[in-house]
């Protein structure tokens, strides 16, 4: 059982720190007037490591339970106490789920339905294991960030050449600047590439590389004196100036968001002076990175801040399109929904069968996304589980869910893409204490 136990252990670290990577075995290609990634059908490499996972905590829940049966382990314990807080996060948590599974029935594409329902699952899965496993949320912590390293030294290295490659078992795509649809910072000199990682996306990399500078953070205020608490500020750094290098705007406002809402909760409570210049520091180390960044590179970031040249009001209008596409499925489902994954293919059925595949995105923000996909039912279901979630966290975590919150009003990868549905609930999954720090 201990053999079993620490290899579910290092397994859950070894997931979290593959996750970035998008090795995936292409099912069905999704096809709406062209290529159509949200009607593509994937197996990712660390879907089969999560079941795998899953599959050895059910089995060591099993023999546990029929070597004791006496034993109380926390999952069953707390479906047992109708009246624990926990109990009332699982109701919710599998009511959420079940509603979901339903809304199959009235999408027009059933199989995709089925298809997003299935990483919900696993999101509910991670999610479970995470309360119901013992493992070290420090070296959980440790391999976030070495993950992240690797990722903003990659997105770093995108950023600075100007280049990228492309390799089908790390699951990287070619970025090239110059090809349109490429995620550049035009200027009126240049088309400057946006650092991906990884990632099919630079929001996505840089959603990633907050949670781990979040991470950090903590992880400097829980080990104590050593080479890692030393390393740590070097480590913020290099994340930091990776962040820079995504030129994502919603990630770096909700992370200085995050910035300022810890110092005000510390502030406000009084915390110990160790605590405050330990945040004194990596919030010192932030603005140099960020400014010596904006410093050297001035070009893209004054673009990026004023958001006058082509690009930048071709990103706006559209976004704005999307809000419109949104609305308008709302007004058609309001009850109900269109159905889970079915976003982009209602825009199609529903408003406009015209366009280029590339056209047909989803509306850059999580609740809009979630109430046309859901209808009012589902946005209810989906707010009690996160308002349950953050109501049961100390007030010194909550920063961290905020920004995540936040990110979700200018971006939809939290829901409508593998990475980013995991990323979530990874990061809403740890249990209660688990991150205190005073």
């Amino acid at each position: 059982m201990k053999i079993l136990e620490k290899i579910i252990e290092y397994g859950l670290y070894l997931f979290v720190f593959l996750l970035p990577w998008q090795t995936r075995l292409i099912l069905r290609g999704g096809d709406l007037n062209g290529y159509w990634e949200y009607g593509t059908i994937s197996i990712y490499a660390t879907e089969i490591l999560l079941w795998a996972i899953f599959v050895l905590a059910a089995t060591w829940w099993i023999v546990n339970k029929i070597q004791n049966p006496k034993s109380k382990i926390q999952i069953s314990n707390e479906i047992q106490n109708p009246k624990s807080k926990s109990a009332y996060l699982l109701i919710c948590l599998f009511a959420f789920l079940l509603y979901s599974l339903v809304s199959i029935l009235w999408s027009d594409s059933r199989s995709l339905a089925l298809y997003v329902w299935h990483w919900l699952a696993e999101a509910a899965v991670l999610f479970l294991i995470l309360r119901a496993v013992k493992f070290d949320l420090v070296k959980l912590a440790w391999a976030f960030v070495a993950s992240a390293i690797i990722q903003a030294g990659l997105g770093t290295w995108q950023f600075l050449s100007q280049s990228t490659f492309s390799s089908k078992w790390l699951g990287m795509a070619l970025h090239d600047p110059q090809v349109p649809g490429t995620f550049v910072v035009e200027t009126a000199l240049r088309r400057w590439l946006r650092a991906y990682g990884s990632l099919p996306h630079p929001n996505m990399l840089a959603g990633f590389l907050s949670v781990a500078m979040f991470l950090s953070i903590w992880l400097y205020q829980k080990i104590g004196y050593g080479f890692k608490k030393l390393f740590l500020p070097a480590v913020f750094a290099v994340l930091s100036f990776g962040l820079c290098a995504t030129f994502s705007k919603s990630v770096i406002a909700s992370f200085l968001l995050v910035l300022i809402l810890w110092w005000i909760i510390i502030l406000a409570r009084r915390q110990s002076k160790e605590i405050k210049i330990n945040l004194l520091k990596f919030t010192l180390v932030f603005l140099v990175i960020a400014a010596i960044f904006g410093a050297t590179f001035w070009e893209p970031v004054q673009t990026r801040i004023i958001g006058a040249e082509r690009l930048e009001i071709k990103s706006t209008t559209e976004r704005l399109s999307y809000f419109g596409e949104a609305w308008q499925l709302i007004k058609n489902h309001p009850l109900i929904g269109a159905g889970l994954g079915n976003y982009t293919l209602a825009v199609h059925n529903e408003i406009n069968p015209n366009l280029q595949a590339w056209d047909y995105q989803p509306v850059h923000n999580i609740y809009l996304l979630i109430l046309a996909e859901l209808g009012i039912i589902g946005f209810i279901l989906w707010l009690a589980l996160i308002f349950i979630l953050i109501k049961n966290l100390p007030v010194i975590r909550r920063p961290l869910f905020i920004m995540l919150l936040f990110i979700g009003l200018f971006d939809h990868y939290f829901w409508t893409l593998y990475f980013g549905i995991i990323l979530f609930w990874l990061v809403f999954g740890a249990k209660r204490k688990d991150f205190d720090t005073t």
